[in-house]
């Protein structure tokens, strides 16, 4: 089933929320930590199922032309007028992990193997996404400061999973320097 607008919306509320100091970290000790990792669980398993036909808007191939040019036109009105930023749920998910995990002693803090493990599975997932390569790029720049989560990170084939972003995005500066 797709993700609910008001689901992205709540997911950038958060976010802008987090990107407040000390709202962040209240967020943080409230469980927002487990929350972001919770919808990246389930967005990446979301990834490797097949949908079912059900799922999605299907245009009638034997329309005549005039109604498929209204149903375009219908889409890109609901699209243009839709206050929520055209992001996936990933998206808003790492925003809002990134900004409460501020520096490596946070990471440290808030992030478990667990947690690693969906932002590396989210990546992997995404890589040719240039937004959230470079935020899960740097929440594991963060993290790798630690030993336990540099050895997470390594146990979940994190190295190449960082090897296939980059790839996807050999010339970007950004995602070179957090590739390390």
């Amino acid at each position: 089933m797709k993700p609910s607008k008001m689901t992205k919306q709540n997911l950038q509320c958060l976010t802008l929320l987090a990107e407040i100091g000390q709202t962040a970290e209240k967020l943080a000790a409230e469980g927002g930590v487990e929350f972001a990792v919770a919808i990246l669980k389930k967005e990446n398993q979301n990834a490797t199922v097949i949908p079912e036909e059900d799922d999605y808007y299907q245009i009638n191939l034997a329309s005549n032309e005039q109604e498929l040019e209204k149903k375009e036109n219908a889409l890109e009105s609901i699209k243009t007028s839709d206050l929520v930023e055209q992001k996936s749920i990933a998206a808003n998910a790492v925003d809002l992990l990134g900004q409460m995990i501020k520096d490596s002693a946070t990471a440290q803090k808030l992030l478990n193997p667990e947690a690693l493990k969906e932002v590396l599975q989210t990546l992997q997932a995404n890589a040719g996404d240039k937004d959230i390569a470079e935020k899960t790029l740097l929440i594991l720049n963060k993290a790798v400061q630690d030993p336990k989560l540099a050895k997470a990170i390594e146990e979940n084939n994190g190295v190449n999973t960082v090897f296939c972003a980059l790839n996807q995005h050999p010339t970007d500066s950004k995602i070179i320097e957090l590739s390390g």
